[in-house]
């Protein structure tokens, strides 16, 4: 793909942060989903490796990197201007993962006519626990 039919369209990137109670418990497939024009939907799938029951919760979040390229917090209510939130759905939020199984998560991003062309981000946040 050549940068200018990059830029011609809109570019949404999804970082994945991964939070369990046990570290190798949930692991996803992916840590990058990228949407645009031709690439609308999009699954990933987020697997249970312990044999309990997990509890999951998915959420979009917003960092900006320093200047050695670390993650800082917004204050909280900021929206940066390059935020997906508005521009993506993804389903299921909320699930119960059994032991040794996966969930498929979807993502669909919403099109807009005449929209500038604009890469979006934002971060995934999925915070599991043991039920």
């Amino acid at each position: 793909m050549s940068v200018k039919s990059l830029l011609a369209n809109t570019i949404f990137v999804l970082f994945f942060i991964l939070w369990s109670s046990f570290v190798d418990a949930v692991g996803v497939s992916t840590k990058r989903i990228y949407l645009d024009e031709k690439n609308s939907e999009e699954n990933f799938v987020v697997t249970n490796r312990e044999n309990n029951v997990q509890a999951c919760q998915l959420s979009l979040t917003h960092y900006k990197f320093d200047e050695n390229g670390l993650l800082i917090n917004l204050p909280k209510g900021e929206e940066p201007r390059f935020s997906a939130q508005r521009k993506i759905r993804f389903s299921p939020k909320t699930f119960d993962i059994a032991g040794n199984s996966r969930q498929t998560v979807r993502f669909i991003m919403r099109r807009q006519k005449n929209a500038l062309p604009q890469e979006l981000r934002s971060h995934l946040v999925v915070l599991c626990k043991p039920r």
